[in-house]
């Protein structure tokens, strides 16, 4: 498999809009996804948003696979933001004070305009 399996990218005005189209974000995917956004990132300076919509279940891999990505957006000079949590996520991020190290904002459209 590769990473058009589990997100899809789509460049919004200078933004990297980055959909994860699967239910779980585990090792495997989490592999794929952060190689595909590092890929895709510097046409749009590490401006990036992912939307985690359809995500149900994170692993610990793919907290890590977040905290690289917004890593790699600040040492890029960008921003990273992350959309569409559902609250077990957010409610991981919270007790986890991963949520600390990142911007979150409930839709698509208010993190577009965080970046606009």
């Amino acid at each position: 498999m590769n990473a058009q399996n589990f997100v899809r990218t789509e460049r919004v005005s200078d933004v990297l809009v980055a959909t994860l189209t699967t239910t779980t974000i585990s090792e495997y995917e989490s592999g794929l996804v952060i190689e595909h956004v590092q890929k895709e990132a510097p046409h749009t300076k590490w401006n990036v948003v992912m939307d985690f919509d359809k995500v149900a279940f994170l692993s610990s891999p793919g907290i890590t696979m977040i905290l690289t990505l917004v890593h790699e957006a600040r040492r890029g000079r960008g921003k990273f933001i992350i959309c569409n949590l559902n609250e077990d996520i957010h409610e991981i991020f919270r007790m986890t004070k991963v949520e600390k190290s990142m911007a979150i904002e409930k839709t698509l459209e208010d993190a577009l305009k965080k970046l606009g």
